[in-house]
């Protein structure tokens, strides 16, 4: 079989030019095309644009869940070479994971090596990788530590707190009620703090001099997110209460609020007269008709600004059964998110006549069988002053499906009858999951 070549001239208007290789044209043959395609060369990347590559391949979602063998391949990340490692050092440390007190203390004895080995002659004036770290959770460790640990980790965050002062979020854990040292340490060394969980304040801790959680709020000024739990009604409270007439605390940023377990404290007195202008979201836990308690004020002063408004359980044990205020629709013309618990009011207040309210979604606590709380969802919420409302949730619930007649008795008879109910006005009902009876 003879083979042939095939000459194309592009700029050539003419058939293409055929030249056989056999002696005999006659003869059937084969057309070899070969292509030569060009060699692409590809353009290396910036440095800059690698590192950028690298850092969003290892920052977290605010959603992220945390585990040892995400952890584990970020740190590979590092090892794969030393310009990586380079870069992702930084994001690494920028929030350390701390499962166990072991990885505390092991965090803690690297920091204060570095911190140690570093002078005024370097570039920066923060040891590394200290200066890298921005957040702080250590809310992975054991809720329950004996006093020997609790007395060391009191001393070992004081000791931290002045080597990382660029911090900006610290989860602490409630249980372990944290010194006043702690606190008064975070107020000298972090000014840049934004957020901060898991403080516990005790009466009996805040006697002499300035309460260290007032301090704090005084010194961090770019705080945006604050939760503090109380001890609940362990002792008489003052009454009446003594009206705050000293400074105002100037916190322009602060846009969510956590005041649990705490009928009164200094710090309360003073967020009660200080303006909040940021002020979005509040929970809080309710002790309305009690003498001295602070909380229905702090509604009435701050209501208004308020968008998301949730009630929680106190830590008194057994726990003390008060219902919120009735008018909070009054008081929180602008709410849009609500969440409850038991007891329910027996109704809420409709707002001012002539006017509608822009609530969307309504949480509920687990539902009860029993003619109250069918009630309070049938009639106990204006539906016709409330166009805008969306839904209701029903928390610590679940709808179940194919129970036959089974399904037809019990809690789930009775939601199902409000769920239809409610259809009709447009309002949704759905379970802790999101999901909705039809």
């Amino acid at each position: 079989m003879a083979t042939a070549t095939l000459t194309i001239d592009p700029l050539s208007t003419s058939p293409p030019h055929t030249t056989f290789l056999s002696p005999v044209k006659s003869r059937q043959t084969r057309l070899l095309l070969l292509p030569l395609l060009p060699v692409i060369h590809l353009q290396p990347l910036p440095a800059e644009l690698w590192a950028r590559i690298v850092v969003l391949a290892l920052r977290r979602g605010e959603n992220d869940v945390r585990s040892d063998e995400d952890e584990k391949w970020r740190w590979n990340v590092a090892r794969v070479c030393k310009w990586w490692k380079r870069v992702a050092l930084s994001e690494l440390y920028s929030s350390p994971y701390i499962p166990t007190i072991a990885t505390f203390d092991s965090l803690l004895s690297h920091l204060r090596h570095t911190d140690s080995l570093w002078s005024p002659l370097h570039r920066s004036p923060y040891s590394i990788p200290a200066g890298w770290i921005r957040t702080l959770d250590l809310s992975l460790l054991p809720p329950n530590l004996t006093k020997t640990q609790i007395l060391k980790l009191n001393n070992c965050l004081q000791s931290l707190w002045p080597m990382i002062p660029r911090l900006e979020d610290v989860t602490l854990r409630r249980e372990w009620i944290v010194c006043a040292g702690v606190i008064k340490g975070l107020a000298e060394n972090c000014p840049q703090l934004r957020s901060l969980r898991g403080v516990t304040w005790r009466a009996d801790r805040s006697k002499q001099g300035e309460d260290a959680i007032v301090g704090m709020m005084r010194a961090c000024k770019l705080l945006e997110e604050v939760h503090i739990c109380g001890t609940g009604m362990s002792a008489p409270l003052p009454y009446p209460p003594i009206a705050y007439r000293g400074e105002l605390l100037r916190m322009d940023h602060l846009h969510t609020l956590s005041l649990i377990g705490l009928p009164a404290a200094p710090f309360v007195a003073i967020l009660l007269a200080s303006p909040l202008p940021a002020l979005r979201t509040l929970t809080v836990t309710p002790y309305t008709g009690h003498h001295g308690e602070l909380m229905t004020p702090f509604l009435a002063a701050h209501g208004p600004k308020l968008t998301s408004l949730s009630f929680a359980r106190g830590p008194e044990w057994p726990s003390m059964p008060i219902a919120p205020p009735s008018d909070l629709l009054v008081l929180c013309p602008d709410l849009l998110h609500l969440t409850l618990l038991h007891p329910i009011p027996p109704a809420l207040d409709p707002p001012r006549p002539g006017k509608l309210h822009p609530l969307e979604h309504v949480c509920l606590p687990r539902p009860l069988v029993t003619l109250e709380y069918a009630a309070f969802l049938r009639y106990g919420i204006p539906y016709d002053a409330l166009q805008g409302l969306k839904g209701v949730k029903l928390m610590e619930f679940r709808w179940l499906r194919a129970l036959g007649r089974a399904g037809d008795t019990g809690a789930r008879r009775g939601m199902m009858d409000i769920a239809s109910h409610l259809k009709k006005r447009g309002v949704r009902v759905v379970d802790e999951r999101g999901m909705g009876a039809f």
